[in-house]
């Protein structure tokens, strides 16, 4: 099965200065096979300090704020955190593959003696 990335956000941490400015973006990249979902959570600290264009918090949007923490790891980054959690995927359906169900032979109950 095809495995996807979806990248989501846990938590952000604003300056407490009245402006209600992101500093801190806790987020993760949920990643599944439709078997078996592992996450991988991350932290970004944005440079607040020449902000060219500011959005109010209001009008934040998941997408928005994704494409920064995205920004901020980098295309390595984020391309290794996807490929770890592709890794575990990728052992964890091998090894329920190769599992093994031990059989315990048995009489049928109405030939128990």
């Amino acid at each position: 099965m095809e495995i996807t990335h979806t990248w989501k956000i846990d938590r952000l941490d604003k300056i407490n200065d009245g402006t209600e400015t992101v500093k801190v973006i806790a987020a993760y990249v949920l990643s599944t096979n439709g078997e078996v979902s592992v996450s991988a959570p991350t932290e970004v600290e944005l440079n607040v300090n020449n902000i060219e264009s500011f959005i109010d918090y209001i009008n934040l949007t998941e997408d928005l704020v994704i494409s920064w923490v995205k920004n901020e790891l980098g295309d390595t980054t984020v391309r290794y955190l996807e490929e770890e959690n592709e890794k575990f995927i990728v052992s964890q359906t091998k090894a329920r593959s190769e599992m093994v169900l031990s059989v315990i032979p048995d009489l049928p109950p109405w030939e128990t003696p």
